[in-house]
């Protein structure tokens, strides 16, 4: 089941809970589902996922797009 987190705002403490408690393989999925990119969760920052993937590190709003994987729920969870 894919979850997409909803981002209203951060708070400063849960923004730093979810950047540290990342280190995961995940997929990256756009919202159309057409297309999607996997490798490791580096941080959630700013309503950003970054991520280290076989081309590089790269950055994704998490408004636009689906996160699956183990650290994603991490993520989420931690925005409760």
């Amino acid at each position: 089941m894919a979850l997409k987190p909803i981002i209203a705002g951060l708070l400063g403490a849960v923004t730093m809970l979810a950047t540290h408690a990342t280190a995961g393989t995940v997929t990256i999925i756009s919202e159309d589902g057409s297309r999607s990119i996997s490798g490791e969760l580096i941080s959630y920052a700013d309503g950003n996922y970054v991520i280290n993937t076989a081309i590089g590190e790269m950055v994704f709003a998490s408004d636009t797009v689906v996160c699956e994987g183990e650290s994603c729920l991490i993520i989420i969870m931690a925005k409760r």
